[in-house]
């Protein structure tokens, strides 16, 4: 420990006396280290830290999947929930909720919320418990007695100031009174974000035989005690096979199973494999950093050999040479690492602001203890791994040449320090193709068409309330009047050239599917149930959004409550149906809940409904006065200023009742970016990553041949000496990076097709072997390859040999 001691205060001394050497070590690894301190930092957020609930491994959501597995899974039937799960015994407790949007009132304004409709075993089954007051019984799920609200812990913030009296008080949820009887946790992880919860009631239509196939519950359950994921997953499947045979008038043609999924793997499975990507991109960016410095560590030995020659002479064996090597890159190494876990706040901060909203947990990302250890452990690593091979290069001394002052760099310590940089090269050239297949997938995702035009546009959503219990024809006639009204104020704004309206808008990110028959074809109970989505549509949006028509006829004004069903379908739709034509004029209903037959009026062009980079899907558009919806999104095409025609159409839809909140207006090409966010996310730090790699190979040799010019300049002037031109002797210079370099791009090579298989997966429209994305890379690399050979071979064609042989 005395020696250690020694030799750490005479590893600061030396630093203190070189701080260019510091910088040029420190800078980079602590941009490495600081990046993967962040990333790591976002991974254990989302990935790696457990669920806030009592033995999370314990949870699971059940969905319905194909017996051969998936990726995706459906939600479940109220019946499903009820009955069909009912007989597992590997479930020892199970919850259900589903959520929507509501306009709520009381004290202040009203406003829209995102509203839960949670089972009274919801937070026993998580393990949670309120902050204030409780949650809902067993009993106040029955109708008549659901009117409970348990409040978000910031809706209680914003709305009553934290005060616990707001117990008791009531509110008006959808124009109904709900009585406040509890308020979350601060930052609790349910399910789903929601600003309040109410009790999951089931309507009776709902636990009707006729509605067993109508899918909208998500489901949570804690496996009982001694039950394993492997035999739940068996019990479940036999539930599903038990219900498709005891339901042939619902299930005859589906083929599903009912699957447990860890909860915490149905919550981060769909970024997973984008955060693992960056993490592998920038583990190379530190590798990359790793080895440049240590080159520089090698480089600085080498001119240190005199006094490591002079040690060894006094008796310092090769151990203890190593040693007082290792602890100079061990201080550097967390020198850097202090430096770079100071940056990562800032960077971790700033990869939250890029990432997608799609990123699970985000709000509670931060730094903690973990993180310090994985930065530590990280630095010492990175200390170790650039400090070694130079630390045993620089030990192996040729002491009586060095001593007498003619000793240089050995051969393999010369070898050591151009495979680094080959290294460097290759590494880099990875990268770069990864950013290269990446931004050329990214601008093949923008260059889709999304089948409207958004430019001009601006979307406003609104949600009417309904009271529970409503009549559903009291509720249409509602919902119809609501529409109507709206859509004739809106159109009445100065500026508005086109208004229409939809339930849902595409690339909102929401699906609705209908099962749905087609008149005329035969009823084969072997045939798989078809469902496809439903969107319910106001005269006037077509044109808003400049959907084409392409057969027959747009929704219209005449397609009223009473007039003859219609509907417009999309040409997936058509050509899905009827691949031979003759769409227009064939009708179709929908089965749960049944409708009346609609005729087929129009057939309109594809539009990208979830995705740009998403397959377009077959659509059938109802009008909004023949299956009226309570939520819809309004959308406004004018040419004036968004702040001037956003206020004109709050005050039209204000004008129209105040007592429906309107929310999300923006201007809608907000959502063809929001579309990409993930793959600008990927690419945006890709790149980041490969052109900090670039740099530091760029550096690193620029370093090799700079340091081998100085070395051969005595030669360099007995060849100018004897006739050679500035010509050969840059050619002599340049050809030692031609080969470090060329060497480095052929192993590179290899090593990014490799990792281009495993880019498919976030690729659209290119290949992962795709030559111009490699050759644009290679090229990049290459230029910035010969800029970092530029000054040392300018410098060897001014050696002056009557200096350089006067110093021999």
């Amino acid at each position: 420990m005395k020696g250690l001691d020694r030799e750490l205060r005479e590893a600061l001394r030396l630093f203190v006396r070189s701080p260019a050497f510091v910088a040029a070590v420190v800078l980079p690894m602590a941009l490495a280290l600081g990046a993967n301190t962040a990333l790591f930092t976002v991974i254990r957020g989302v990935l790696l830290r457990p669920l806030p609930y009592p033995q999370p491994e314990r949870l699971v959501r059940i969905y319905r999947m194909s017996p051969q597995g998936g990726t995706w899974g459906g939600p479940l039937s109220a019946l499903n929930f009820v009955e069909d799960l009912a007989p597992a015994p590997s479930v020892k407790s199970k919850a259900a909720w589903g959520w929507g949007s509501a306009s709520l009132a009381g004290e202040g304004v009203p406003e829209h919320v995102r509203l839960g409709y949670g089972t009274a075993s919801l937070l026993p089954v998580l393990g949670v418990n309120t902050a204030v007051g409780r949650w809902f019984s067993a009993e106040e799920e029955q109708r008549g007695q659901h009117r409970r609200v348990v409040l978000s812990h910031a809706l209680w913030l914003r709305r009553f100031g934290g005060d616990p009296a707001a117990l008791g008080h009531t509110i008006q949820i959808e124009g109904e009174p709900h009585v406040i009887v509890g308020v979350l946790p601060a930052g609790v992880e349910l399910p789903e974000l929601c600003d309040a919860w109410v009790p999951l009631s089931f309507e009776p239509r709902q636990l009707e035989p006729g509605s067993r196939n109508w899918h909208f519950l998500q489901v949570v359950a804690r496996l009982a005690p001694g039950a394993t994921l492997e035999g739940a997953r068996r019990e479940l499947a036999e539930a599903g096979r038990r219900t498709i045979a005891d339901h042939p008038e619902a299930y005859s043609s589906f083929s599903f199973v009912f699957a447990p999924i860890p909860m915490h793997e149905d919550l981060v499975r769909s970024v997973r494999p984008m955060l693992v990507l960056l993490f592998g991109a920038v583990a190379l960016v530190l590798l990359i950093a790793c080895f440049n410095v240590g080159n520089l560590m090698l480089a600085r030995a080498t001119a240190r050999q005199r006094e490591l020659a002079i040690r060894s002479a006094l008796g310092a064996g090769r151990s203890a040479l190593v040693r007082k090597l290792l602890v100079e890159s061990l201080v550097l190494a967390v020198t850097a690492g202090l430096v770079g876990l100071v940056l990562s706040v800032v960077t971790t901060s700033a990869l939250l602001s890029l990432a997608p909203d799609a990123l699970p947990r985000a709000r509670d990302i931060r730094p903690d203890l973990p993180v310090f250890a994985f930065s530590l452990a990280l630095s010492i690593v990175s200390g170790l791994l650039f400090g070694l091979l130079p630390a045993l290069s620089a030990s192996d001394l040729d002491l009586e040449g060095t001593l007498r002052g003619s000793g240089s760099m050995r051969p393999h310590a010369r070898r050591l320090r151009r495979i680094l940089v080959m290294a460097d090269v290759g590494l880099a050239l990875v990268l770069l193709c990864a950013a290269s297949l990446l931004l050329r997938s990214f601008v093949n995702t923008l260059g889709v068409d999304p089948g409207f035009r958004a430019g001009g546009v601006l979307s406003v959503q609104v949600a009417v309330p309904t009271p529970s219990g409503m009549d559903m024809d009291r509720e249409h006639a509602l919902w119809r009047n609501y529409a109507e009204r709206a859509v004739t104020s809106l159109r009445a704004v100065p500026g508005a050239q086109s208004v229409g309206g939809i339930s849902l808008l595409p690339l909102s990110g929401d699906r609705t599917d209908r099962l749905l028959t087609v008149e005329g074809e035969r009823d084969d109970p072997s045939a798989e149930r078809r469902s496809e989505e439903h969107r319910v549509v106001t005269p006037g949006f077509f044109e808003t959004l400049r959907i084409p028509l392409l057969q027959g006829r747009r929704i219209e004004d005449a397609d009223r409550a009473g007039a003859p069903a219609v509907v417009v379908v999309n040409e997936s739709f058509a050509r899905k149906y009827f691949p031979g034509g003759g769409a227009l004029g064939r009708r179709i209903s929908l089965v749960s809940p049944p409708t009346e037959w609609a005729t087929i009026v129009g057939v309109v062009g594809d539009v990208r409904e979830f995705g740009l980079d998403r397959p377009v899907t077959p659509v059938m558009y109802f009008p909004a006065e023949q299956q009226p919806a309570g939520d819809m999104t309004y959308v406004v095409r004018s040419a004036a200023p968004f702040a001037e025609v956003s206020r004109r159409i709050s005050t039209a839809l204000q004008a129209v009742d105040a007592g429906v909140p309107i929310f999300a207006l923006r201007p809608y090409e907000s959502l063809l970016t929001a579309s990409v966010a993930e793959r600008r996310f990927a690419l945006v730090l890709v790149a980041t990553f490969a052109l900090l790699a670039l740099v530091l190979a760029a550096v690193g040799l620029y370093g090799v041949v700079a340091y081998s010019v100085r070395q051969r300049t005595k030669e360099i002037g007995v060849r100018m000496a004897i006739g050679a031109d500035a010509a050969r002797i840059a050619s002599l210079v340049a050809s030692e990076s031609v080969r470090m370099v060329g060497i480095g791009l052929a192993v590179g090579l290899v090593g990014a097709l490799a990792t281009a298989r495993l880019l498919a997966g976030f690729l659209y429209g290119v290949r992962p072997a795709d030559p111009p994305a490699i050759v644009a890379a290679a090229l990049v690399l290459a230029a910035a390859a010969a800029l970092a050979t530029l000054l040392p071979v300018r410098r060897a064609t001014r050696v002056d040999p009557v200096i350089s042989l006067a110093a021999e």
